[in-house]
Formats: structure tokens, sequence, C-alpha cells
């Protein structure tokens, strides 16, 4: 752990630009709009079956724009396509602010989504992974801390905020935060990036090895590896954001409160940063593919007992472990993607993995909801997701445990 320090030191404005983008994509993920379910419910008279289908609906659309939004990183510069961001950002927080009916709740849950839990992430782990290659995995773990921090501030902050303040006046805030903060530090990071970072990628920089592949999006989605690994992608995203966005259905079924919840997310923030830190070095040492279909169980462990405890420790237990997969999850991806087709193509196929995960996150919300509203318990619910990760790791065992096909570097 101790070599972080001097690789940060040496690193600390591209770095920098990774940690900032994956805090910022906070406010378009799923722990974050959670917490406003009441208010939308209360205020703008939406059930849980609508509520859920219409964050489903809007996520949907998300994950169908970002593959084309997200190539466009191969194609256009870094500072160009990341300004492109913080304009969704603002505009998805202001609008949040005013919303009247549902429709524009949906348009405002489409612009977070796509902008926030989609691009920033993207944009920062396909920076990372494209500008280092030797040390991708250390890249990738420091970039990606911008998750638990905002996962272990935003939740504990926005409770306090509701109980002193309305909802909209909340998100004006955040929309006062993504304009006065992320845009000029965003641009005091791009002051100091270099010119090969900053410009779009180019095929020259990128050579192939005599024998090599060059995979772009195309041949990706002929290749049957990965299809076998379409429910790997799922998994996290598909029972971490069904069991979050409703929450406050566990809370009520366990007869706990939301400061519970809120609280639990301390350990799951604590967790992916140590797990995160802690995959980069065995990365770097050994490759994501050899390590890649093991990160999910830390969070079936968690599926259990949340499934068999009823005691309030049961909430800390999960989100930790899933804090942990999560942690371990993020900087795997991408550099599985980088050792499997290349990284001269790596927005165009990274965005497809992303567009992935996010279908996936739009498939609970609804289906919860659904399940909840017609009495089926929470531990049926656990019980579904256990069985499903555990076909999860079975696709992901027989890619990754085999000698990989020749890519391109």
């Amino acid at each position: 752990m101790n070599s972080y320090l001097p690789f940060i030191l040496a690193n600390k404005r591209l770095l920098g630009f990774g940690v900032l983008l994956t805090f910022f994509s906070s406010y378009g993920q799923t722990f974050f709009i959670s917490l406003f379910g009441a208010n939308f419910e209360s205020d703008l008279g939406m059930g849980k079956t609508a509520f859920g289908s219409l964050y489903s609906l809007a996520t949907l659309a998300s994950a169908s724009l970002l593959p084309w939004v997200g190539k466009l990183l191969d194609e256009v510069s870094l500072k160009r396509y990341t300004m492109g961001i913080a304009v969704g950002l603002v505009a998805g927080c202001l609008g949040m602010s005013m919303v009247q009916n549902t429709w524009q709740v949906f348009l405002c849950f489409v612009l977070l989504r796509l902008s926030g839990q989609g691009l920033c992430g993207h944009t920062a782990a396909t920076t990372m992974a494209r500008s280092f290659d030797k040390m991708r995995g250390k890249a990738l773990s420091v970039s990606g801390l911008g998750f638990p921090i905002g996962e272990g501030i935003l939740p504990i902050v926005t409770v306090a905020m509701l109980g002193v303040m309305n909802w909209r006046g909340v998100w004006m805030f955040e929309a006062g935060t993504v304009l006065f903060l992320f845009v000029p530090a965003l641009l005091w990071l791009f002051s100091g990036l270099p010119a090969e970072v900053l410009n779009p990628p180019s095929a020259a920089k990128h050579g192939l090895a005599p024998g090599e592949k060059e995979w772009t999006r195309g041949h990706v989605l002929k290749d049957p590896r990965f299809y076998l690994l379409l429910p790997s992608l799922l998994i996290l995203p598909f029972t971490i954001t069904g069991v979050v966005l409703h929450q406050a259905s566990l809370v009520e079924a366990r007869d706990w409160t939301m400061e519970v919840m809120a609280q639990a997310f301390i350990g799951f923030a604590v967790f992916r940063v140590v797990f995160s830190l802690l995959v980069g070095p065995i990365i770097d040492r050994f490759g994501a593919m050899r390590f890649y279909p093991f990160f999910v169980w830390p969070m079936i462990a968690g599926l259990v007992v949340l499934m068999m405890v009823r005691d309030e420790l049961s909430a800390h237990v999960f989100l930790s472990t899933s804090g942990a997969s999560l942690g371990m999850a993020s900087a795997l991806t991408a550099s599985l993607w980088a050792e499997m087709y290349g990284v001269r193509h790596l927005g165009a196929i990274k965005s497809l993995g992303t567009s992935i995960a996010i279908f996936g996150t739009s498939l609970s919300p609804a289906l919860f909801g659904w399940l909840l509203d017609r009495d089926v318990s929470f531990e049926v619910i656990l019980f579904g997701n256990v069985v499903f990760a555990g076909v999860a790791t079975l696709g992901a065992m027989v890619v990754c445990l085999r000698k990989p096909a020749s890519v391109s570097s």
C-alpha cells in the first residue's frame, strides 16, 4: 500500500481528474436519488411501482444512449467531452428542483443517469485505462475513490439538509456545486494535463504487435466470451440498485429507521475504498482476468446475511460486503476490457459494458417494486439474487480461467 503515495504524487492531476469525476457521478447514482423517493411519492403522488417503473424507464433510456455518446470519447477532446458532461449534470439538478409532473421527473432522471452514473464513471475509467499500462490497476483504484467518498458523505449530508430545507432546495444546491466547484476544478486540472491525454486517441499511439487483432465494438459483439460475461456485468448494479432504491420498504418491513441505512453507507464506502486499493496492485501483478470471477463473492455473503438476519446489523454487513465487491469491480472490469480487447477503441467497448451494467440498474427497480406491491417478501427477492450471483460467477469463470485470445496492446 505504501507504493501508492509516490504513484499518486507523480500523477496527481490525472488521478485527481478521475476522483473528481467519480465523486460527481454521485448525483446520478441510485443511492443519492433514492434519498428523495419519499418526496417524489408524497409531493408528486407516485406509488412504489410508479416510482420504480419511471426510474427503470429513465435508466433504460440512459443505457440505450450510452454506447453512442460513450463512443465519442474515442473521437473528441477530453476537455470538450467532460464539459458536456457538466452541462448535463447542471441541467439535471436544476430541472429536478423545478419538476411538477412525472414526465419532467423522467427527463431529469435520464439526464442525471446518463451524465452522472453513466458518463462520469465511463470517462474516468476509460481515461485511466488508456493513459496507464503497467500501473493501470493502481490508476483505476485511485480514480475510483470518488465513488465511495460520495457514498460515505452525501447520504448523511443530504438527510441532514432535508431536515432543515425543502427537497427542491437541495437539488438547487447540488446544481450550484457542479457549476461553481466541479467545472472550475476541471479547468484547473486540464491546465496541467499532457496533450496526449487531452487529445483523442490515435492508431499510431496504440500500435499493434505482429499477429495481434484490433478489436472494435463490432468484433466484441461477435465474441462468445462477451456474452458469458454478461451476468457478471449485471449482477452488482441489478442487486444493489434494487435493494437501495427500495430501502424504505426494507426499513419498514424490518422495523428499522432510515438513519440505519444512511449509517450503513459509511461501511459501504469504507470497504469500497479498502478493496479498491487492495485490488489495484493485484491487477498490476497478475492481471485482471485471473481475479475477475471472484469479485462478487463478498456481496453473495452479504445477501445471505441480509436474507437470514433481521437485526439492523445485517444492513451494515450487506452494504459493507457490497462495497467490497464494487470496489474490486470498478478496477477489474475496466482492466479486463483493456486486457481482452486493447485500448484503441476502449471508449466504444467500455461504454457498451457500462451500458449493460446500467441496463441492469433499469431492471431491478421496477421488478422489485412490482414484487413488493404484490406482498412478495424481501427475503424471497434476496434469495433470487443469490441464485443470479451464482450464475454470474460461473459464466465469468468459464471465460477468465482459461488462456485468453491474442488482443491488441
